[in-house]
């Protein structure tokens, strides 16, 4: 319905937004093997979500780290860290934006988020409201988000395929 109001007061005759939690940040960008290496250090107190690609299980070429709040949402800051240029930038174009590439300390970040999880010791995995990807070890280059006992995708960046679904249409 607001979906279908904003069309009206634009006088479009399409509108689109996402159905997900929408992140937009400027998380800061290391190059590097130390870098890599050593990220976790950069995780002061909190409920910190990695990303590991390409791959959630095993040794990372690149990690996208974002602190969550109470809401299971990015705050500010984060990081990602490559271990060379070539990756960072392959990793931007394939996910982020087809003609981007890393340069200087920060990066313009936008992603869907999902956020709406549950998770105690006594019900790993109880989702609530929508459907979450839950996956073991995939052949999905984007692999796995957050606490790896889970697999719980909870980053969709522009360019994956799951972008697209999360976005609705009044007409």
């Amino acid at each position: 319905m607001s979906l279908n109001r904003f069309r009206q007061f634009l006088g479009a005759r399409q509108v689109g937004a996402p159905d997900l939690h929408t992140l937009f940040g400027l998380p800061g960008t290391l190059v590097g093997p130390e870098f890599l290496a050593t990220h976790a250090r950069h995780h002061p107190g909190g409920n910190w979500e990695t990303y590991k690609f390409p791959r959630a299980f095993g040794a990372p070429h690149l990690v996208c780290c974002f602190k969550l709040n109470d809401l299971a949402k990015p705050e500010s800051g984060g990081h990602i860290i490559a271990d060379t240029a070539a990756t960072f930038d392959a990793w931007v174009k394939q996910y982020v934006m087809p003609t981007g590439s890393r340069s200087g300390r920060e990066m313009a970040m936008h992603a869907l988020w999902i956020a709406d999880i549950k998770v105690t010791p006594q019900h790993r995995g109880d989702l609530d409201h929508r459907p979450v990807f839950i996956s073991v070890e995939t052949g999905d280059p984007l692999g796995t988000w957050g606490n790896e006992a889970l697999a719980v995708r909870r980053l969709i960046p522009p360019l994956s395929d799951d972008y697209a679904r999360h976005i609705v249409y009044s007409r």
